[in-house]
């Protein structure tokens, strides 16, 4: 059921803005095993250079700012980038490279790492990242915990993200 929806999100033509879905629930309920499922699916569907056209993005279990996020991105794609770099010189290299790749599908991972903790303060911007990306357009599927449900905290960027419980992989 829920690769259906993933299904939707990438075989569905992106006209303005890519469609994308947020996976929201408890640990261990199986977002991570879908998102590693579609990453390993899809890249069997499309072949040779599937890793640029479908970007895996594992984030690290601590907070994660722009910059840290973006050299995520673009390690998964291969491509060199300078640590010292700046998140909005980072921003454009990302932008560009999806763009130029053909990148049909970012998968993100422990998404909450990206909006919770000390990033609270910084959640507009990374929204707006977000956001960005969906404009490219590149499909958006992130996992995380309740943290990554923000709606609340910034309405209008949240809505590009489909909220999905995950509570019926529990038998």
């Amino acid at each position: 059921m829920m690769m259906a929806e993933v299904d939707k999100i990438l075989l569905t033509p992106s006209v303005v803005r890519a469609q994308c879905l947020l996976l929201v629930g408890d640990a261990g309920m199986g977002k991570t095993a879908i998102v590693d499922f579609a990453s390993r699916h899809y890249a069997a569907l499309l072949g040779d250079g599937a890793r640029k056209r479908l970007v895996h993005v594992i984030l690290p279990p601590v907070t994660v700012d722009r910059a840290m996020f973006y050299q995520r991105v673009l390690k998964s794609l291969g491509i060199p980038f300078c640590k010292t770099d700046k998140p909005d010189f980072l921003h454009e290299q990302v932008v560009d490279a999806l763009g130029d790749l053909g990148t049909l599908m970012l998968l993100i991972d422990e998404f909450h790492n990206f909006l919770g903790g000390g990033a609270k303060k910084h959640l507009k911007e990374h929204m707006e990242a977000i956001r960005d990306l969906a404009n490219i357009p590149v499909s958006i599927v992130a996992a995380g915990t309740q943290l990554a449900e923000c709606e609340p905290c910034h309405p209008v960027s949240v809505r590009r993200l489909t909220g999905s419980d995950v509570d019926w992989l529990l038998p």
